[in-house]
This record gives structure tokens, sequence and C-alpha cells, in this order.
């Protein structure tokens, strides 16, 4: 995917967080393995909220799990919960600066 957002004050680009390369992810600190119940299904929000202390990056967090959107999670599916520290480390290292 082929994507990016200008931003109109600067002349900054930052790329469109799901064309940045997923193999290129690399964590400092070891993921959380956390099994999903159909409670975390009906409210994906409080399940991020609760193991990472924001739901901001709900979206990435799907993403690097490679699971489409909020409305793919089901009862019983694992995932990886990186640190938030990584996943921003992950995008600054990656984004596109003009």
């Amino acid at each position: 995917m082929d994507g990016q957002f200008v931003d109109g004050d600067t002349e900054h680009e930052w790329p469109d967080c799901l064309s940045i390369d997923l193999s290129k992810f690399q964590e400092n600190t070891p993921s959380k393995n956390v099994i999903v119940y159909q409670e975390n299904v009906l409210r994906p929000d409080l399940f991020f909220h609760r193991h990472l202390n924001s739901n901001m990056l709900e979206d990435i967090l799907l993403w690097l799990n490679m699971i489409p959107s909020r409305r793919d999670l089901e009862a019983g599916m694992s995932m990886q919960l990186p640190t938030l520290t990584d996943i921003n480390r992950f995008y600054i290292e990656n984004r596109k600066v003009n």
C-alpha cells in the first residue's frame, strides 16, 4: 500500500503507517503474548488499554498482528503486543521526511 500524510504547515511527508514494511519491525523489549477473549472482541479499546495503558495505537497493533480490523478479532486468537516505545521507535525510524 503506497500512501502518505502531508503536514499542511510544514514540508514533512509522513508515510501511511500501513505502507511501512512490516518485516523491518524489531523489538528492543519482548512482546507480551495475550489471548483474545469474547469480552475483548466486544470492546477491543478496553483490551488494548488494559494491556498497554493506551488504545491510541489500536489499528497499528492490529496491523502488526496481521489482523485487518477490529471486526476481525476472534475469541481464542493469540496476539503479540509490543511495547509502545518499540512501536513509536519503529514508526519514527521508518518515516520519510523531506
